[in-house]
């Protein structure tokens, strides 16, 4: 992958993340969301937070 650059030199940076451009990005996310959710659901994460009420909120299929 090339950097692009402009002649400008006040001209804000172009910056692209590709985020998720793999399926591999694609399911650390997802993962990532997964252990997260999980994470609140503890005993110790109640009362401050709750976890809102999602169709796979009870899921266990990973």
């Amino acid at each position: 992958m090339s950097i692009a650059q402009s002649p400008d030199h006040t001209a804000p940076p172009a910056i692209w993340h590709n985020l998720l451009a793999t399926d591999g990005d694609r399911q650390t996310t997802v993962s990532a969301m997964r252990t997260s959710r999980d994470l609140m659901a503890t005993a110790a994460m109640q009362p401050p937070f709750r976890i809102r009420n999602h169709p796979r909120a009870g899921s266990t299929k990973r």
